[in-house]
């Protein structure tokens, strides 16, 4: 994701005034009530790398496991047949058996975050929790119910930290807040990738301005583990999933994955297969192309492509003709060898520029399958020219951007400078330039 210093200055007054706000309505409350924390001594660092790595895995096995429910889920849903309107019913009572065997997974379970970081509960019960959480949370996404994963991200964290915590330091004390603090930024860094926002929310959060240091080397190696394991992160997966991949190195292309059905328009014309030679060069001279597609008129009133007559072999055949040389004379356009080549409306920018390239032809048909027959009917026409216009707009566009994209003093003052001059301002301009004839001859004599 790109980083802009104009959005970054936005982002954070908006953060400011929100702040400020809140603090006047709601007061100064932490959201998580705990004691100060410190970790017992730089030695700790080297847990605290491990818990990282661990909470980057834990972060991206929470991300797999969401949307591996959600295909199950749907699989099963068109397996069984079961209606929509039945669906949200069933999930219901599922969710619900789950809260009956463990409360604690309501809602965003504040109290039992508390009660995890404040030492209260076992090592087994601990990881349980994890991943009890984890399961509820993607199980209650896959149903189709609303819901968000960044609280849920901050549970399995905490929950996570504090078991690694008393797994690691049993004879410390607070050692469940601290490495559930910890926790927590590491397991959100590597499910969503965002080192700093976790740093600062659980700072904000907490309140725990002592664990700065660790918190940052926990959710730098959290995302570094995140990076090595998956491409995408929890937010970008689900975009990527409705056909919006935000980090797709092809979106910075001219072209990007434009399909050939959005880069097609008409074809220049449409040759018959029953069309003499005559009648196709007199076409395509008129047109001037150097290449056309040939079709037949199906049953159903497609246009069945069936390729691509040529300039040169529309002139081998008439040359062949007037000589007498050929054995076998073609009548029609379809008793040439016609060019097989062709794009179908799926084919992305990449695949249309190569077929242009190996082919060396002006232009290619477009295709698709028509409806009830497997023949393929012709829909479009895509040209060297087309393709050029295309990327002559993105880069006209990205000049006149170009051409505006100054700092914001430079746009004020020219703003300024382009104001309209009030009339007074001019009549004070006319008085003040109007010379009387001997002051003129006064400063001739000087």
């Amino acid at each position: 994701m790109g980083f802009s210093a104009d959005a970054f200055i936005v982002i954070v007054l908006a953060c400011v005034s929100s702040t400020v706000l809140s603090h006047h309505l709601l007061g100064t409350t932490l959201s998580l009530s705990l004691p100060y924390l410190d970790l017992s001594g730089d030695a700790q660092l080297g847990w605290v790398a491990l818990l990282g790595a661990v909470g980057g895995g834990v972060g991206i096995g929470f991300m797999r496991l969401r949307f591996v429910i959600l295909d199950a889920l749907t699989r099963a849903w068109q397996r069984l047949g079961v209606p929509i309107w039945a669906r949200p019913g069933i999930g219901g009572l599922a969710v619900g058996a789950t809260l009956l065997v463990l409360p604690e997974m309501y809602g965003e379970s504040s109290a039992a975050l508390n009660r995890a970081l404040a030492g209260r509960y076992a090592l087994t019960l601990l990881l349980v929790l994890c991943v009890a959480k984890m399961l509820a949370t993607s199980l209650t996404l896959g149903m189709g119910f609303v819901g968000g994963v960044f609280a849920p991200s901050l549970f399995i964290g905490g929950t996570l930290g504090a078991a690694f915590g008393t797994l690691v330091a049993p004879s410390y004390a607070p050692a469940a807040g601290v490495f559930g603090v910890i926790g927590m930024g590491a397991v959100f860094a590597g499910a969503a990738r965002a080192p700093m926002t976790a740093v600062l929310l659980i700072i904000e959060m907490t309140g725990q301005h002592a664990l700065l240091v660790p918190l940052m080397l926990a959710t730098v190696l959290a995302t570094f583990i995140s990076r090595f394991l998956s491409r995408g992160t929890l937010f970008t997966e689900e975009l990527r999933r409705r056909g919006e991949d935000v980090e797709d190195p092809m979106a910075t292309t001219l072209l990007g994955r434009t399909r050939a059905g959005r880069l097609m328009a008409e074809p220049p014309t449409v040759l018959q297969a029953t069309a003499s030679l005559s009648q196709a060069a007199s076409m395509m001279s008129r047109r001037g192309v150097s290449a056309l597609p040939v079709v037949a008129n199906t049953r159903e009133g497609a246009r069945e492509l069936l390729g691509c007559v040529t300039a040169a072999q529309l002139v081998g055949a008439l040359l062949s003709e007037e000589s007498g040389t050929a054995s076998a004379r073609p009548e029609t356009v379809a008793d040439l060898s016609l060019v097989r080549d062709r794009l179908h409306c799926e084919d992305e920018a990449t695949d249309v520029l190569q077929a242009l390239t190996d082919t060396r032809l002006e232009g290619l048909p477009v295709v698709a399958h028509a409806a009830g027959s497997g023949a393929e009917e012709l829909v479009g026409w895509v040209s060297q020219r087309i393709v050029v216009e295309r990327i002559y707009e993105v880069q006209a566009q990205a000049r006149a951007a170009a051409a505006t994209y100054t700092s914001w003093g430079s746009r004020l003052q020219d703003r300024w400078h382009s104001r309209p001059v009030p009339p007074r301002r001019i009549r004070r301009i006319r008085r003040t330039s109007r010379i009387s004839p001997r002051s003129s001859r006064r400063s001739r004599r000087r």
